[in-house]
C-alpha cells in the first residue's frame, strides 16, 4: 500500500509507439501508477512514429494513469555521433526532471539508461532499479557492431563491462529476464543487491479476445482447411536463423506435403532473398509472407498447429526471453526452438508444451517430424492453464509493484 505521495523516473531507450513499447512497457507503466504515484516516462522514438496525432493520443493515454511523457527523436543516422548526441539529450532531460521534482526512484530499462541513472544516483538521493534486459555489451559481438579483432572495440567492450559492474553494485535493486543469466549476475556482484527475474510475459486477455478458432483464421487468410501450418512471427536478423528454420520446414514437408510455413513479418525483402537463396529447392509456393500489426498477430497464431523459432546460441543468449514465445502460448500453441537459449529448454520441458531442437545434429533427421507430431497433440486449453500463472503480464505487473513497494517502503 502506497502512503505517501511518490514521484518516479522511468528511462528507456526503446520508443513507446514501437510495437515492443506497445506490448512490453506501457502495460507495466500503467501498473506501476498509483493515485499516489506519478511516472515521469523518457523515451526514444523512430521518426517513422512521430506524428502528432499519435504523440497526442499516446500522451492523453498516459495521463490518464498519472503518467507523464517526455520523448526524444531516435538519432537514425550520423552513426557513434548520434548516439552520443541521444545519451546527452538523456541525461540533460533526466537531470531536469530531477532537479525540478523529487523523484525516488529512477528505472532504468537496460544498459545505457543506467549509465545516466547511476551517474544521478551519485549526486541526488535516488534508488536504482537496474532493469537488466540483456547481455548488452555481449550483444555488440552479436550484431556484429563491434569486431573482436578490433583494438578499439576491445577497448570499449573493457570499458562497458567496468562500468556495468559498478552499476550492477550500485543499483537497489536488478531485473533480469532468464533463471540462467542470474550465476553471471551473481559472479558479478560483490555487494548484497536482491535480483528478481521477470520474463517477457505477454497479455493473455489480449490474446484471448483477438482469439479466432483454427478454422476461421485459416479461411481468413485463405489458407486450405485441410492444410498444415508451421509458423514464425518476428524480427529477420543475424539472431534468428530463418534459413536453418526453413531447412527444418523442409524435411517436414517431406512427410507432409499440405504442411505450409507461413511467417510474419515487418521485413518482406530480407525474408524474400533468403527464399530465393533456397530457390532451387521449389519452395516458394509453400512458404507464405506477411506483414501485420499486433492487433493481427493473434489471428495469425491461430492458424498456426505449432510456432518454430531458431536462434543464434551464444553466451548472450543465456539472458533472453523470447516474447514470441509467450505469445504462442497464450493462443495455445506449442513452440519449438533450440537448445540453449536463456529458460526456454527449462520451459518447454517441465511444462511438456513444445519440443527442443539440436541443431548440432542433423536439421532433417526422421525424429524431427515425430516431435512435430507430439506437438500437434499438445491440446491449446493445457498450454493456456499450464502457462498463465507464470507468464501472464499480470505475473510482471504484480512483481513489479512488489519491488516499488520495497524500495518505497524502506
Amino acid at each position: 500500500m502506497i502512503k505517501k505521495n511518490f514521484n518516479h523516473l522511468f528511462i528507456t531507450y526503446d520508443g513507446l509507439l514501437d510495437p515492443l513499447g506497445r506490448s512490453q512497457i506501457i502495460p507495466y507503466l500503467k501498473s506501476f501508477a498509483k493515485s499516489k504515484r506519478k511516472i515521469k516516462v523518457i523515451s526514444f522514438e523512430k521518426n517513422k512514429n512521430i506524428e502528432l496525432k499519435k504523440i497526442n493520443s499516446m500522451r492523453q493515454e498516459l495521463l490518464k494513469s498519472n503518467i507523464t511523457w517526455k520523448y526524444n527523436n531516435f538519432s537514425e543516422n550520423y552513426g557513434k555521433i548520434g548516439k552520443i548526441y541521444d545519451f546527452i539529450k538523456m541525461f540533460f532531460f533526466s537531470l531536469i526532471i530531477v532537479l525540478t521534482i523529487k523523484i525516488q526512484i529512477i528505472h532504468c530499462r537496460s544498459h545505457i539508461p543506467a549509465i545516466v541513472g547511476f551517474i544521478l544516483k551519485k549526486f541526488f538521493k535516488i534508488k536504482l532499479v537496474f532493469d537488466f534486459r540483456g547481455l548488452w555489451i555481449e550483444e555488440r559481438f552479436d550484431y556484429n557492431i563491434w569486431n573482436k579483432k578490433n583494438f578499439l572495440h576491445k577497448f570499449y567492450y573493457s570499458f562497458f563491462k567496468k562500468l556495468e559492474s559498478k552499476i550492477l553494485n550500485n543499483s537497489d535493486y536488478i531485473v533480469c529476464l532468464t533463471n540462467s543469466v542470474k550465476p553471471y549476475l551473481n559472479k558479478i556482484l560483490y555487494k548484497k543487491v536482491p535480483i528478481e527475474i521477470i520474463p517477457c510475459c505477454a497479455d493473455y486477455n489480449f490474446f484471448k479476445k483477438k482469439k479466432y478458432t483454427k478454422n476461421k483464421a485459416k479461411k481468413i487468410l485463405k489458407l486450405g482447411k485441410n492444410t498444415s501450418v508451421i509458423g514464425y512471427a518476428g524480427s529477420i536478423n543475424k539472431i534468428y536463423l530463418i534459413k536453418k528454420m526453413i531447412d527444418f520446414y523442409k524435411s517436414l514437408q517431406k512427410k507432409n506435403k499440405k504442411l505450409i510455413f507461413i511467417i510474419v513479418t515487418h521485413q518482406i525483402n530480407e525474408v524474400k532473398n533468403i527464399i530465393n537463396d533456397n530457390s532451387k529447392n521449389k519452395i516458394n509456393k509453400s512458404i507464405k509472407i506477411f506483414k501485420a500489426d499486433r492487433e493481427k498477430i493473434p489471428l495469425f497464431l491461430s492458424s498456426f498447429d505449432l510456432t518454430l523459432c531458431f536462434i543464434k546460441k551464444t553466451f548472450s543468449r543465456s539472458a533472453m526471453s523470447p516474447t514470441k514465445m509467450f505469445e504462442s502460448f497464450a493462443v495455445g500453441i506449442p513452440f519449438i526452438c533450440n537448445k540453449g537459449i536463456g529458460d526456454v529448454d527449462l520451459i518447454l520441458k517441465k511444462h511438456k508444451i513444445g519440443a527442443l531442437i539440436d541443431l548440432k545434429s542433423d536439421i532433417s533427421s526422421k525424429k524431427n517430424f515425430t516431435l512435430y507430431k507430439q506437438c500437434k497433440k499438445i491440446k491449446s486449453s493445457y498450454i493456456i492453464k499450464q502457462t498463465k500463472p507464470l507468464y501472464d503480464i499480470s505475473f510482471a505487473k504484480d512483481r513489479y509493484n512488489y519491488i516499488y513497494n520495497i524500495l518505497e517502503n524502506d
